[in-house]
């Protein structure tokens, strides 16, 4: 995660995030290949925001703890994340060949993500811990 950003700011949530301002972009600039036509499951998406976004206002509307407020203020970060991710996959996926193509992607991330663990499990070996992308931190606990 981004240090200063706190614990919202991990890798997916940031590609989440791109992902929904993409798909804005996309919604204002028809050229850009989104799908412009009404769609249920994007109706559906756009109204579950909706109904988070009112529970989230009623939560701030009454007297909270500080803790309560950054739970809501993740949750509600994390939403928009799946949204953007849900969004661009909804509309960006035009025909059933892009479709068979992203499935083929996900079931090898999942196979190999599920090698890593076999690795992990087997050896105890975590090659994962080696890895630090830039700008990111890791977690540290607290020592007060």
């Amino acid at each position: 995660m981004i240090g200063s950003l706190g614990s919202a700011a991990t890798p997916a949530n940031l590609i989440g995030l791109a992902g929904l301002l993409c798909w804005l972009g996309g919604r204002l600039h028809p050229a850009l290949g989104l799908d412009q036509a009404a769609n249920p499951v994007r109706v559906a998406a756009l109204m579950f925001m909706v109904v988070v976004l009112l529970s989230y206002t009623a939560s701030n509307g009454r007297v909270t703890s500080a803790v309560e407020i950054r739970a809501a203020d993740r949750g509600l970060i994390a939403t928009l994340c799946w949204l953007g991710i849900m969004l661009i996959a909804c509309d960006g996926v035009s025909s059933l060949d892009r479709m068979e193509t992203l499935l083929r992607r996900l079931a090898i991330g999942g196979g190999l993500l599920g090698l890593l663990g076999l690795v992990q499990f087997y050896t105890g070996f975590n090659p994962l811990a080696a890895v630090k992308p830039p700008a990111c931190s890791r977690s540290r606990p607290s020592t007060s």
